[in-house]
């Protein structure tokens, strides 16, 4: 049987959990957090294209939507990833979920407690579910330029993996 203290706390947690957006970035985490979308690489992607002018590549890009493809897709991804770079909450870029989080606190806090046994301070898991659920929806403007970004790039990346296959 749960105290009224506990009944208490789970409003509050399902309050807090109402608040959260559809679209926040710990679902953008997953394709932020993989460094192979990094800026560095889709520019450099981006540099080594017209070097492939005179290649076989060419023969299977003759269409200009297809380069064009590539291109939306290296530059949408690049600036996605970008996008989450900068704007998305470190503690969100991580720590997976809100368990990794408090988990992550109590380790600290036992480390306080042990360091500084009278610091009053308490880092319960209400306090934290407040700051990571808080960090989970800063920035929508972001959130939302990052999240169509990396459609538009991926939907590029189908189209051109579509036209490919068709023409080997």
């Amino acid at each position: 049987m749960k105290t009224p203290k506990q009944e208490d706390f789970d409003k509050e947690l399902d309050r807090l959990r109402k608040t959260i957006p559809r679209v926040h970035w710990g679902r953008l985490r997953f394709i932020g957090n993989v460094r192979n979308l990094s800026v560095s690489i889709m520019i450099g992607l981006a540099l080594a294209l017209p070097d492939l002018i005179g290649t076989d590549l060419v023969k299977y890009l003759k269409n200009p939507q297809l380069i064009n493809s590539l291109l939306v897709f290296i530059t949408a991804n690049g600036l996605a990833y970008l996008f989450y770079e900068i704007f998305c909450p470190p503690i969100i870029k991580k720590f997976e979920s809100l368990a990794d989080f408090y988990e992550h606190q109590l380790n600290i806090k036992k480390l306080q407690l042990e360091t500084y046994p009278k610091d009053p301070f308490e880092a319960n898991l209400q306090h934290v579910a407040k700051h990571y659920i808080r960090n989970l929806g800063q920035y929508n403007i972001a959130r939302w330029i990052t999240l169509i970004l990396y459609i538009v790039g991926f939907g590029a990346l189908i189209y051109l993996l579509g036209h490919f296959y068709d023409l080997i």
